[in-house]
């Protein structure tokens, strides 16, 4: 976490989750394992800053209550100290296409 230096708390979630992945060999985890890695310090509430995580894209589901890190969370973690790094991987993110309005049209019926 020192060489890293997280400036916001999803940062630091990958980092923590980073380290899961390469150091323990552990791929798959819950934001309890998050914790206790970080022996609950930093953060004031988990539950949400996991949550934020996933809706970033930092993480993903892999199971009911099972989250893994992403590419995208992979790229952050390498970025970091830069933060300047750190915004360029942001923004070379390609943002998903909007939905049309209005939904799927139904095939005509003979």
């Amino acid at each position: 976490m020192r060489e890293k230096r997280p400036a916001t708390d999803l940062q630091r979630i990958a980092c923590l989750a980073s380290y899961l992945a390469r150091a323990r060999n552990q791929t798959e985890f819950k934001g309890k394992d998050l914790k206790d890695l970080d022996h609950g310090e930093s953060i004031a509430d988990w539950r949400v800053a996991v949550a934020n995580a996933t809706k970033a894209k930092y993480l993903a589901s892999a199971r009911h209550g099972v989250k893994r890190l992403t590419t995208f969370g992979e790229d952050i973690v390498d970025a970091l100290p830069d933060q300047s790094k750190v915004n360029q991987v942001r923004s070379d993110i390609r943002r998903r296409t909007p939905r049309r309005k209005g939904g799927r049209r139904r095939a005509a019926r003979s």
